[in-house]
């Protein structure tokens, strides 16, 4: 059987290097090719910059969101593997997605203009788009739910890899999570605080968040709110 070889076009979260490798050192038939200078764990200052431009309100109308351009460049290249965005590939390639709107560059209204709809509509129907893989339940659902994607799409949900052993049950009588974002809204901020509201109410305090996230990107109206639900916010 001929090995096939994924090579990842995008930058990538740090957690995405250990899939890359686990499945290259265990897999008898696929490999994945990708650069250590494009994983990252938290953006750059200018990565920050141009992500707030592009989510200004003027690109929504002009539908304008990222897509980037490959080409094969080697022969042995089977597939390409991208982390939250279309390609204009001459070879199939799958689509790992942790948000979905990061499909718009985290724009919340941008796929519901006339110019990112013909956009979407040419990407979505694109014969080298085979599959895009969900991170999570919700991200699925909510792919589902915004873009008016063909049937033909093959979505499917993998929540990302955790090598074994590094989860332990435990008995303890509070339980402390840990969310940390820089930008609180675009990675879920407000439906962490609606879930937590939930459990408090099921099952009291022994359950306790705590969130790290720049304060200046909090309401004023959601801090007060919520405040019995934070354990500490750290200014970064």
């Amino acid at each position: 059987m001929n090995n096939i070889y994924y090579k990842v076009v995008t930058s990538s979260r740090g957690f995405l290097s250990e899939l890359y490798n686990t499945i290259t050192e265990n897999s008898s038939t696929i490999s994945f090719i990708f650069d250590d200078i494009k994983i990252y764990e938290k953006p750059s200052v200018l990565h920050k910059i141009l992500s707030k431009m592009i989510r200004l309100r003027i690109w929504d109308y002009l539908g304008v969101f990222q897509v980037l351009k490959v080409s094969k460049g080697n022969n042995n290249i089977s597939g390409y593997f991208s982390y939250n965005r279309f390609l204009k590939s001459d070879l199939p390639y799958i689509i790992y997605l942790e948000n979905p709107y990061a499909l718009v560059n985290y724009s919340v209204d941008r796929m519901n203009h006339f110019i990112s709809k013909k956009r979407l509509c040419h990407y979505f129907n694109d014969g080298k788009l085979k599959a895009i893989v969900c991170l999570s339940k919700v991200c699925k659902e909510t792919l589902e739910k915004i873009y008016d994607m063909p049937i033909s799409t093959k979505v499917y949900q993998v929540y990302p890899m955790i090598n074994d052993g590094i989860l332990n049950k435990t008995y303890k009588e509070r339980i402390y999570c840990l969310f940390i974002a820089s930008e609180f809204s675009v990675k879920g901020g407000l439906e962490i605080l609606e879930a937590f509201e939930r459990l408090n109410k099921l099952i009291g305090d022994s359950i306790v968040l705590t969130i790290i996230t720049p304060l200046d990107a909090l309401e004023q109206l959601i801090i007060k709110r919520n405040k019995k639900y934070f354990g500490y916010l750290k200014r970064f």
